[in-house]
């Protein structure tokens, strides 16, 4: 009985041991790591999606009458952008036309993004803006721009609305004027 006894703790005693060598196996850990950057760039990228027809003075109906500015406006284009910024950073998209005729008042103004066009922080419209003959220089259209974009499809971004008004009837003269205007997305620096 004894030796059987025996037998039984050295059976209990190899059974505690193989235990404790697997928990100790089980119970070992190693790691290992790797490491890599991230890098987002300063984005600035900016596109007109439609395309302006053309603002004609014509002659009234009946002489003596005003003259007669058709299309009333064109609302046929979009401003669509993407910007990434730095911290703390906005953008602004300025325009200036090439030129505008003598006598004549360009109006352009900028709605704010459709809401569910992009994500991010579009800025916000300036509002109408007013450029004649003699001040042509680039003036702010659009201000706040955070990290966004607008999308790109047809009616995405921005939608402009451009229109003319007479000024001085007298510096009026007949001629076709080919006006280019120049969109720039560049760092706000009054925000």
């Amino acid at each position: 009985m004894k030796k059987i006894r025996n037998l039984m703790v050295l059976m209990v005693m190899v059974i505690a041991f193989g235990l404790v060598i697997m928990g100790t196996a089980v119970a070992q850990t190693d790691t290992a790591t790797d490491s890599f950057s991230i890098i987002v760039n300063e984005i600035a990228v900016i596109d007109v999606d439609g395309t302006l027809g053309n603002l004609t003075v014509s002659a009234p109906v009946l002489g003596g009458d005003v003259l007669v500015i058709t299309p009333a406006s064109d609302t046929n284009s979009y401003l669509q952008y993407t910007s990434v910024v730095a911290a703390g950073g906005y953008r602004a998209i300025t325009v200036a036309p090439s030129s505008v005729p003598a006598g004549i008042i360009l109006h352009i103004g900028a709605a704010a993004p459709i809401i569910g066009s992009g994500e991010g922080d579009h800025g916000a419209p300036a509002g109408d803006l007013e450029f004649t003959h003699s001040s042509i220089g680039a003036q702010t259209l659009i201000a706040g721009i955070g990290s966004c974009y607008t999308d790109t499809g047809s009616s995405d971004g921005a939608r402009l609305t451009i229109w003319i008004e007479i000024d001085d009837i007298s510096d009026l003269l007949a001629a076709t004027s080919l006006i280019t205007l120049t969109y720039t997305l560049t760092d706000d620096l009054a925000t």
